[in-house]
């Protein structure tokens, strides 16, 4: 009985400091949450209504002013619609860092919002990456109770100089550092911007006829792009025998971005 008590006293005291708890600010109605992004200090409004993370013409030039973004985190232009249900104009970008209380998100889809007064929102393109969180509307608090792996503590460290030339296709020098889900897989392809994505499975077939010439192959199983239109399954490839089979899209497989030359 004393062992059994002690062994839920040790569990409930680890699940305690495996939490992450984050006081936010109540200003105009709305919470704030302090964030530094690419090493700079701004303060967003927590907004789960949104899907990206949104900054304003203001800050996006000051950060690029101040080599906070760079060229090359630009993307490209994109309607959005606001929660008045207008269409706006917008520049979707890759922020390279997000850091919430010491929590890091990389390459983190954002929007500039062409309005040097729109506020900055910290919507679903990061929230999502928390993991299991918790709002506390009455003392402001947002808890962070289990992370998702996955994607919030990713390598950034991707070297998109290190490439391999064939034929009419770009193949990335290296493997994501991490196995993806497959809707994970396409977004953090797209989020490296100059037309990298996940390959189709005709252009994996080509990475595995070449496989000797590309270097560190590290996994098994490749994602690619080829779903034929099934919601739940999607291609891949088996790198070791080049056997073309499917796997739930929530199965966390590797990750070989290409481009187009």
């Amino acid at each position: 009985m004393k062992i059994s008590s002690l062994i839920v006293s040790i569990f409930c005291f680890s699940a305690s400091f495996s939490q992450t708890i984050i006081k936010m600010k109540r200003v105009g109605g709305v919470s704030v949450i302090p964030c530094k992004v690419n090493g700079l200090n701004l303060s967003f409004v927590f907004d789960t209504g949104a899907s990206d993370v949104s900054i304003s013409m203001t800050e996006a030039a000051f950060m690029l002013k101040n080599d906070y973004l760079d060229k090359a985190d630009f993307l490209d232009v994109q309607n959005y619609l606001d929660a008045n249900g207008n269409i706006t104009e917008g520049i979707s970008l890759r922020l390279r860092e997000i850091e919430i209380s010491g929590i890091k998100l990389y390459n983190v889809k954002a929007s500039i919002v062409k309005n040097i007064k729109a506020p900055l929102l910290l919507g679903q393109s990061a929230i999502s990456r928390l993991g299991i969180i918790q709002l506390d509307f009455q003392n402001n608090t947002l808890t962070i109770l289990k992370g998702n792996d996955s994607l919030q503590n990713s390598n950034p460290s991707l070297d998109l100089n290190s490439t391999i030339k064939i034929g009419d296709l770009e193949i990335m020098g290296n493997d994501f550092p991490e196995k993806l889900k497959w809707e994970d897989a396409i977004g953090s392809c797209f989020l490296l911007g100059n037309g990298w994505r996940l390959p189709t499975i005709e252009e994996l077939n080509i990475l595995y006829k070449n496989k000797t010439t590309i270097s560190n192959l590290i996994g098994n199983y490749y994602w690619s792009k080829t779903d034929n239109g099934s919601s739940e399954n999607s291609k891949y490839l088996n790198i070791i025998n080049g056997f073309i089979s499917n796997a739930p899209k929530v199965q966390a497989l590797n990750v070989r971005a290409v481009r187009s030359l």
